[in-house]
């Protein structure tokens, strides 16, 4: 069901006629105006009737096969048009308020009287972000165009196209501090491989944790507690400084970081580690590190939002960063900046007990100044692990817009 339906008319100039033959009618009494009088009235209400008809009559429906996408998987909706109504269709046309961009539903169509229209509309995702499919509205009319029915669909849906998964990585996963230890006095509510003992059960526990052997035996309920990962927790930090920016669209900096990112996300997972994610801009981006396929929905979702518009230097990120990431824990520095500013505030980050990694673009390759070659010399000798990206060194795949690869993703959702 359509959420407004309003009709307009067109029929000012047959309205007038309309006048014009009342008043011959009066003046010049004859049959002629007559009849041209009543058939032309006549053929406004039907018209209206036809529009009116169709207007009642017209469904429309809409869905989508999936409203999570990565950039080069293919966006595929459905479209439906039923006319319940007894006046035939002649025309019909869709027009659509969907963002998503390089996407275009605009279409014409006819459907006879109790019949439907199906149809498929598809496109290639080729920019990461948030945007949505809908509102809509169709828009008919009678076939002499004296009345024109417009009937509006507001129901929205979401759509998350994120970055993806698809660059071979240059360097290692990291490890933290905590890597070789068999035990750390630090306590995991998340579950890690051993279990360090039980305590009781306290509002927000995780019920999968309880210990149901011993809370048979205490007759109250108790929670398992796992010993941290000895290679402890990684946080990915993006330099999202608009000022050290270089290169442009998938070969800039800006979208090479996130790359870099997915993918290291999806490594660190799939290896059981816990995976955080820091990106500090206009809009800035946490996720606090943990494990699971939650986890990597819940970072792919900030990493199709991040950009880099805002200046936040990357010194003050790493010093806001400290503040709530944990001793033992390692941090992979994504960057193209060479400030040595920057060297104070990774050692000072090490001095908390965090393992420090860099992975720093080189300038040079991305067409801009700056010697990344010498930065990273410096970083080493401080013995901060670090690995210096060129331009071309990552698998980046741009989506082919010439071609459209349909692979199900699950059951269809329908909006509109």
């Amino acid at each position: 069901m359509p959420s407004s339906v309003r009709i307009h008319s067109h029929a000012r100039r047959a309205l007038i006629a309309v006048g014009v033959l009342a008043l011959l009618s009066l003046l010049i009494p004859n049959h002629v105006w007559t009849l041209l009088l009543v058939a032309l009235v006549g053929m406004i209400g039907v018209s209206y009737a036809w529009v009116r008809l169709l207007a009642n009559g017209l469904r429309a429906e809409r869905k989508v096969r999936a409203h999570w996408v990565a950039v080069g998987d293919t966006l595929d909706e459905f479209f439906e048009l039923k006319n319940f109504s007894p006046a035939p269709l002649v025309w019909v046309e869709v027009r659509d308020e969907t963002n998503v961009p390089g996407y275009r539903t605009a279409t014409v169509r006819s459907v006879g009287v109790g019949e439907s229209s199906r149809w498929r509309e598809k496109t290639i995702c080729q920019q990461r972000g948030h945007f949505t499919l809908g509102g809509w509205s169709l828009r008919t009319s009678d076939p002499l165009g004296l009345f024109e029915a417009v009937l509006h669909f507001d129901k929205k849906l979401e759509i998350v196209i994120h970055p993806p998964v698809n660059t071979a990585l240059p360097f290692a996963l990291p490890s933290g501090f905590g890597q070789g230890q068999t035990r750390m006095q630090q306590r995991d509510w998340q579950a890690a491989i051993n279990a360090a003992g039980v305590r009781d059960y306290r509002p927000n526990d995780p019920l999968n944790h309880i210990h149901w052997r011993t809370t048979a035996r205490r007759s109250q309920l108790t929670i398992r507690e796992f010993e941290r990962d000895t290679a402890g927790d990684i946080w990915i930090l993006l330099d999202m400084d608009a000022a050290v920016q270089v290169g442009t669209g998938l070969h800039g900096t800006v979208e090479q970081s996130i790359l870099i990112a997915a993918a290291l996300t999806a490594r660190g997972l799939s290896s059981g580690r816990a995976i955080g994610l820091a990106a500090y801009s206009s809009n800035p981006q946490i996720v606090p590190p943990a494990r699971g396929e939650g986890q990597r929905w819940a970072i792919l979702e900030a990493l199709a939002v991040v950009s880099a518009d805002f200046t936040t230097p990357l010194p003050q990120a790493i010093t806001d960063l400290s503040r709530i990431i944990q001793r033992g824990s390692a941090v992979l520095v994504v960057t193209s900046s060479t400030d040595p500013a920057l060297v104070a505030a990774l050692y000072a980050l090490r001095q908390l007990g965090i393992a420090v990694h860099c992975a720093l673009f080189d300038r040079v390759s991305f067409g801009s100044d700056g010697d990344s070659t010498a930065f990273q010399g410096e970083l080493q000798r401080l013995n901060f692990t670090t690995t210096r990206i060129q331009k071309d060194d990552l698998n980046i795949i741009v989506p082919d817009t010439s071609k459209v690869r349909i692979t199900p993703m699950g059951k269809a959702v329908t909006y509109g």
